[in-house]
């Protein structure tokens, strides 16, 4: 009788573990910063053991002390991510497109929680930007390219990509400069920017807000969707810092 009861407690024990390590499966750890506290920096010239890296057409890897993305597919793209989560965050990134051609995008993926929930910030080498989301595999453009003159255009020139998130608002800085977003009227509709620089079945915001994904990681991007294969983009000098007071106005 007494291993009987021994025997049930063990059953139960190791049940309640099993049922635990389900429930704890998609936890994660979220890093805490105070409003301008520096949290994460890198700058790839060693060896980098907590960003994703991948070998194949889809490419990530640590080269010549830059983290190195090649897409070398149509309509595809990838993302490498630091293993850390961040919820509120002011991430600045160097960004250096090397090769393939102007009509690229690359830049900051942010709160991403897995290969179907997340957002990325983009600019081109040819000089637009834009936002978009994917939640449950599904992307939507949240702000359409917009044409813009502080990015540096062409290759091997540098372009500093900063994105900050502050509980469910987001701002955009292209080399310093806070960026304006084209944000639909409606979840139906999808922006323009016409020819005179206005923001069609839209209206113009320096912030974005959208709550669909609360937290995630941070990282950077490199996407062919509807663009040629083949750009090579090399990415340095990530800093995170803890999120303003504020965000600017």
């Amino acid at each position: 009788m007494r291993r009987f009861l021994i025997g049930g407690t063990l059953i139960l024990i190791l049940a309640s573990v099993f049922q635990l390590s389900r429930l704890t499966a998609g936890w994660h750890f979220v890093v805490p910063a105070d409003a301008g506290e520096l949290v994460y920096a890198t700058t790839f010239n060693a060896i980098v053991s907590d960003w994703e890296q991948d070998q194949g057409q889809l490419s990530s890897q640590v080269v010549d002390n830059a983290l190195r993305l090649n897409v070398d597919l149509q309509n595809d793209g990838l993302y490498s991510a630091v293993e850390h989560h961040f919820s509120e965050f002011d991430m600045r990134v160097d960004t250096r497109a090397v090769a393939g051609n102007e009509d690229n995008g690359y830049g900051v993926v942010f709160r991403q929680q897995d290969r179907e929930n997340y957002y990325m910030f983009h600019i081109s080498s040819n000089g637009f930007y834009r936002v978009t989301r994917v939640v449950d595999g599904a992307t939507r453009t949240l702000s359409t390219w917009v044409p813009s003159p502080l990015i540096n255009q062409g290759f091997d020139v540098i372009n500093q990509i900063r994105v900050v998130g502050d509980e469910d608002q987001f701002q955009f800085f292209i080399n310093d400069a806070l960026v304006e977003l084209c944000i639909p009227d409606s979840t139906d509709a999808l922006s323009t920017v016409g020819l005179n620089g206005e923001c069609l079945e839209g209206q113009w915001t320096d912030t974005l807000t959208d709550d669909s994904i609360g937290f995630g990681r941070l990282g950077v991007t490199v996407v062919t969707d509807g663009m040629p294969a083949g750009p090579v983009v090399e990415f340095d000098n990530v800093l995170v810092y803890g999120t303003p007071l504020s965000l600017q106005e």
